[in-house]
């Protein structure tokens, strides 16, 4: 192939090479080998594969300094990784002398007939004995020749642009016409549902609420998940308005900001209907929060679309602000050959197309280091939003992103944020059935399903509420789907059936300086709901088989509604294990992470207390601070599973229970933390001593 005319800002050795080779993509994956010198008999490292070229180290820095596109990359990105022992020893300087090898290949080499799909591109350089090698994204605009050869495009700024919304659109057609999942997913809402509000966006100039009605039947909304900040909404539905916004309407140019782009969206995508609570429920009225909180399940699972304001912090931000125009990396010149129709052959001549090269390590730790820059993902409402939606349009900080049943990308195709954890890119509905009998308790999807509800309580409890009393409000529709098959009986975010394994939360410490209050107002001490921390179970391992240690007796948690049975619960809630109790000695105060060490010694039971010949120091994390009335707690045996030994921490509290409207005369405990041990040696020796030697008493948490 005769390549085109050189650009005067590349030399003439990168051009017939690196450029002339189009990095590397149609050859093998540079490699780095040891081989044997024939000369010396030493074991030196070589560079294989790929293409590339040898050059001077002082010929290399010339042609920087003469603007060679190429070459100022590698010195911008490579020469201050030399290390110290390739320089010369008497000056600390590199020998211009030195030869410099390049070598430059993908991770996926594929033939011209082919794009290269999230391909990846590797530059190696190698000065005497360093080897500094670097991956590399590229990515190619959508309407420049290079676009061929790379799938990744650049991100799109100009989220609010007719143009971007109008492939957002296109977007959601395909995927209602060509997803199955998401065909399925849709087919499975057949049966009509409306919320009871909605509001009418056809005139762009006055919005009005309107109350749905039989004759709506087939009409499609989309709803806003979105931050409402920390001042109250100017705008919302009350008692006394409500006669008004549903007759005359609100001005558009009045309403608050994010409410403003989320009506403009809606008419972009061809709907009139839009779904968002601050007007479409009546904010001082009980009776209708309470009915409209226990649908919010189907708010979200029925809307067209759900418009993911995840940009704005507060509602008066807005989400359609051009973002910042994304660090395009290194422009670089790109070799594209003319493809014949049949696409078996080239023709002789070739364009030249631009490709932009962003360090994957830089990029990949950006995003590691920014895990909260969606402002709905910092919120605990907006959990269940997400996650209870079948498609979203996500407005987030850098772009515009689509999720659906299938999967998270961004428009345009531009590479997505790495960190994505897979349970909040995707909707429940890819694991959850939402027809069909309940799936078999002890199957693996069963425990697939189990595995996913302790995921979301870990990520739910890392957000932030306005208000405590609205800790199980704010993911009672997400348990209502978990609810037909790890259900029936909800106690406080915990399950009946898993009620053991459900209890061995642990605190991660002193999340944003929030302290767990001691008392039960809000659920009882025993849920991880009763805490501020962020939370964690053993979810890293993945589903978990636990072998039960203790029994459940009783659990008596009553809602505080009876119509939101997976809501907020009154005071007073408890629960009977029968169990092994272990007193033990504590060794020093607990760290600023809760954590202490108890030194087991004795069990305490109904019979009097015997000393083990065994000590063993465990671990205990307290879930608040330990202000010294925690000298007399006690370790609680659970259960065990294939590699620990796993418990919770227990004292004794002026807490009482009530039992037919009388006071309970009975010893009453608290859980102040969680324990786990290694099923090692030490640990099953401990256990079967315990075995042999106590027998099981009845205990009371509140």
């Amino acid at each position: 192939m005769e390549l085109p005319p050189r650009p005067p800002n590349v030399c003439a050795l990168a051009w017939d090479s690196v450029f002339a080779e189009q990095f590397g993509i149609r050859s093998k994956e540079v490699r780095v080998r040891e081989v044997k010198d024939p000369c010396t008999g030493g074991i030196t490292e070589c560079l294989f594969g790929g293409c590339g070229y040898t050059v001077p180290l002082g010929v290399w820095l010339q042609c920087a300094r003469s603007g060679c596109l190429w070459c100022r990359f590698l010195e911008k990105r490579f020469l201050d990784d030399i290390e110290p022992e390739s320089r010369q020893p008497s000056t600390g300087c590199l020998d211009p002398d030195e030869m410099v090898d390049v070598r430059v290949g993908s991770y996926q080499p594929l033939a011209y007939r082919r794009p290269l799909f999230s391909s990846i591109l590797e530059i190696i350089l190698k000065y005497r004995e360093t080897i500094v090698r670097r991956p590399y994204f590229p990515a190619a605009c959508a309407d420049d020749p290079a676009a061929a050869y790379f799938e990744d495009r650049m991100r799109i700024p100009h989220v609010g642009a007719p143009h971007v919304l109008t492939m957002a659109k296109t977007w959601m057609e395909d995927c209602a016409t060509s997803h199955q999942a998401c065909r399925r997913t849709m087919a499975l809402r057949s049966t009509p549902w409306l919320p009871t509000r909605l509001i009418d966006c056809s005139d762009p100039v006055r919005v009005r609420l309107i109350k749905t009605s039989d004759e709506m039947h087939g009409a499609r909304y989309t709803a806003l998940s979105y931050v409402w900040g920390v001042k109250l909404q100017s705008h919302q539905t009350t008692i006394d308005n409500l006669e008004f916004y549903t007759n005359v309407g609100m001005e558009v140019t009045q309403l608050p900001r994010t409410i403003r782009d989320a009506i403009h969206v809606t008419r972009a995508l061809g709907c009139d209907l839009l779904w968002l609570d601050s007007l479409c429920i009546v904010q001082d009225s009980p009776e209708d929060k309470h009915r409209e909180l226990a649908s919010m399940c189907n708010v979200y699972r029925y809307a067209h679309l759900v418009i993911n304001a995840a940009s704005a912090a507060s509602v008066e931000e807005g989400f359609l602000q051009d973002r910042p125009l994304p660090d395009p990396g290194a422009a670089l010149p790109f070799v594209c050959p003319v493809r014949a129709e049949n696409a078996e052959r080239t023709l002789p001549t070739a364009r030249i197309g631009t490709v932009f090269l962003r360090d994957y390590v830089l990029e990949g730790n950006y995003y590691d280091k920014h895990p909260l820059r969606y402002e709905t993902k910092k919120r605990g409402w907006c959990l269940q939003e997400a996650l209870l939606s079948t498609r979203s349009l996500v407005f987030n900080p850098d772009t515009l992103s689509l999720s659906c049943q299938v999967g998270h990308y961004n428009v345009g195709c531009s590479r997505k944020a790495m960190s994505e954890p897979p349970f909040v890119t995707l909707p429940l509905y890819d694991v959850i059935p939402v027809t069909g009998p309940p799936i078999l308790p002890g199957s693996d999807e069963w425990k697939t399903i189990h595995h996913r509800w302790l995921l979301i309580v870990e990520n739910y409890s890392s957000r932030l509420l306005s208000y405590r009393e609205d800790k199980l409000l704010a993911c009672a529709a997400i348990a209502e789907v978990f609810a037909p098959h790890l259900g029936p009986v909800y106690a406080a975010g915990l399950w009946r059936d898993t009620l053991l394994e459900d209890l061995l939360w642990e605190s991660e410490g002193r999340f944003l300086g929030r302290q767990r209050p001691r008392d039960h107002t809000y659920a009882p001490s025993w849920s991880w709901a009763s805490t501020n921390h962020c939370i964690t179970y053993e979810t890293w391992k993945g589903p978990i088989t636990h072998h039960p240690m203790a029994e459940v007796l009783e659990c008596d948690v009553v809602p505080q509604d009876d119509g939101l049975r997976f809501g907020p619960v009154l005071p007073g809630g408890y629960l009977r294990l029968r169990a092994m109790l272990l007193s033990c000695e504590w060794d020093g105060a607990a760290d600023a992470n809760g954590l202490r060490i108890a030194t087991l010694k004795v069990i305490t039971l109904s019979a009097e207390p015997r000393a083990c010949e065994a000590k063993v120091s465990q671990i205990v994390r307290f879930d608040y601070e330990d202000d010294g009335e925690l000298q007399d707690a006690c370790l609680l045996l659970l259960t065990t599973s294939e590699s620990d030994i796993h418990g919770i921490a227990v004292a004794r509290t002026a807490w009482s229970i009530h039992r037919g409207g009388e006071l309970a005369n009975e010893e009453v405990y608290e859980r102040v933390g969680s324990w786990r041990a290694l099923w090692n040696t030490t640990g099953r020796g401990v256990l079967q001593r315990f075995r042999e030697d106590a027998s099981t008493v009845e205990i009371v948490l509140v």
